[in-house]
């Protein structure tokens, strides 16, 4: 049977290759950043990892490592945190495709462990914290186009997931059973909502009647409650979950057009059960440009904390209108009430508290970002 892998004949040497042959030949970039007591050599290899994976003859996935005398030291696979070892570095997304090689300048006083695992710098363990913090200042335009693409790359305007996910354990706070009438249904009913109710005198001076006119409510075919008393019914499976759509006049195309949502944060459409957010709304703007402001260091970051501040005002318009559904059916909250209680002026007051968003931004982003140092 024809191959494509050559068999070496009996008593033929295979040519032994050290890691700088593979990283020349596999990587689309590569120079060196002068340090405080070293240089450090940078490789950025292409992208076809799964390809190299299956050969395991070096090290073919980022890392860092001390090299000396043409020889490595200290390298750490993957498997054991080398990723992080390389982020540490100021590489934050890219470091699947990013080797960094720190080698000791020749007049320091470096000795080599007994093992040749470890490098000592005038008895002492390398300085990487250093190193790494002096290379991140440093970090090649090259290495920060990569971060800045795949940054932009790793985000997304629809939470609908993660929101969904923190949310679901508290669902039952914010659910309401529905019932239709049926013949034959187990349940007793209340008589379902048909509408026809006038509007209050306060909905018509606000002039907010779909009609234009005097209109009234809604109507609806489910019944909102089991009674003692009431024709039969059965209970119905719905979907509280609204969809979430971010807005803007900065988008390519735009997606909102002024004066709609002006200096308002969102819309809901209940017949859509659609929240309409504008992320051109000041309370949106500002928060991301305090935390772009403070991690303007970080190559990509910006596209991480607009991804945060969406996800996460996202989710409170979204508790905001779960909360409100939960209402609907009592004596005190009509559908003219709710149409107020979810209001564009109503959805914006609901952003305006700070506290609680900016806790958890400082936590993502820290874990995202790293953490910020505070000037002394």
């Amino acid at each position: 049977m024809a191959t494509s892998r050559r068999h070496r004949r009996p008593g033929e040497l295979r040519q032994i290759r050290g890691q700088g042959h593979y990283l020349d030949r596999h990587s689309v970039r590569t120079g060196t950043v002068a340090l405080a007591g070293a240089n450090a050599h940078w490789w950025i290899l292409d992208d076809r990892h799964a390809t190299r994976r299956k050969y395991a003859v070096w090290a073919s996935t980022g890392h860092r490592a001390a090299l000396y005398q043409d020889e490595l030291y200290e390298l750490i696979t993957p498997s054991r945190g080398g990723y992080q070892k390389v982020q540490e570095f100021g590489v934050r997304f890219a470091y699947p495709r990013v080797v960094i090689y720190v080698e000791p300048a020749a007049d320091g006083a470096v000795t080599a462990s007994t093992t040749r695992s470890e490098l000592k710098l005038n008895g002492e363990p390398l300085p990487w914290s250093a190193w790494a913090e002096e290379f991140a200042g440093k970090l090649p335009l090259e290495i920060r186009a990569l971060e800045e693409q795949i940054a932009a790359g790793s985000t997304s305007d629809d939470h609908q997931k993660s929101i969904r996910k923190r949310l679901a354990p508290l669902l039952d706070l914010f659910k309401r059973e529905r019932y239709r009438p049926t013949s034959d249904g187990s349940e007793r009913i209340n008589a379902p909502d048909t509408g026809g109710a006038a509007a209050s005198d306060d909905h018509e001076r606000r002039g907010s009647s779909p009609g234009g006119g005097e209109g009234g409510r809604d109507g609806n075919i489910y019944s909102l409650f089991t009674a003692q008393q009431g024709q039969r019914g059965e209970r119905v499976k719905t979907d509280p979950w609204p969809q979430i759509d971010w807005v803007s006049a900065k988008h390519t195309p735009p997606t909102r057009t002024p004066p709609h949502l002006e200096d308002r944060a969102a819309r809901y459409d209940a017949a859509g059960n659609r929240i309409e957010i504008n992320e051109d709304f000041r309370v949106f703007q500002d928060t991301m440009g305090r935390w772009k402001d403070r991690y303007a260091a970080i190559p990509g970051a910006a596209a991480v904390v607009e991804d945060r501040v969406r996800d996460w005002y996202g989710q409170v318009l979204v508790e905001t209108v779960l909360g409100a559904q939960a209402l609907r059916g009592s004596k005190h909250w009509d559908d003219t009430r709710l149409e107020q209680l979810l209001s564009e002026e109503a959805l914006t007051a609901a952003v305006q508290p700070r506290y609680f968003i900016e806790l958890k931004l400082k936590q993502e982003l820290a874990q995202a970002l790293g953490q910020l140092r505070v000037a002394a």
